[in-house]
């Protein structure tokens, strides 16, 4: 499991964090969830939570919150495709996710991504190819 804090807000409690937590499963279960910290850990809240496909295993926010990017951590020889990238978009008042797109990453299994600080590329590395892919956003 992999959980990654996505937009810090400002709330009369204290402050309130959005979590995104992707998990190992099957494309039948919700194995990507969105849960709201607040007040310094006094409440806790599911605001979303969906189907990413398989092993959703690494979440990484972009810098700006409205988007949340996820891998598929799939190979070839087991689920018959490479893994594959998942775009989702944030509603920044609900804390909803809305699926927006899917791009394989021409690689097997995987397991990282990360924003480029000018916000204009997403890395991600293929565990089991040893291999990464570069995606202009």
């Amino acid at each position: 499991m992999v959980i990654s804090r996505l937009v810090p807000q400002a709330v009369s409690m204290g402050e309130k964090q959005i979590l995104a937590i992707g998990t190992y499963g099957s494309e039948q279960t919700h194995n990507l969830r969105l849960i709201e910290v607040s007040g310094h850990g006094a409440g806790i809240r599911q605001t979303a939570a969906v189907s990413a496909g398989i092993n959703p295993s690494y979440v990484c926010p972009s810098a700006d919150g409205k988007w949340l990017y996820v891998v598929n951590e799939k190979n070839r020889n087991s689920h018959g495709s490479y893994g594959a990238i998942k775009t989702y978009s944030i509603d920044n008042e609900s804390y909803n996710l809305s699926f927006v797109s899917e791009l394989d990453t021409r690689g097997d299994d995987p397991c990282y991504m990360a924003e480029t600080l000018d916000r204009n590329f997403l890395i991600a590395v293929n565990y089991g190819s040893g291999s990464i892919i570069v995606i202009a956003k």
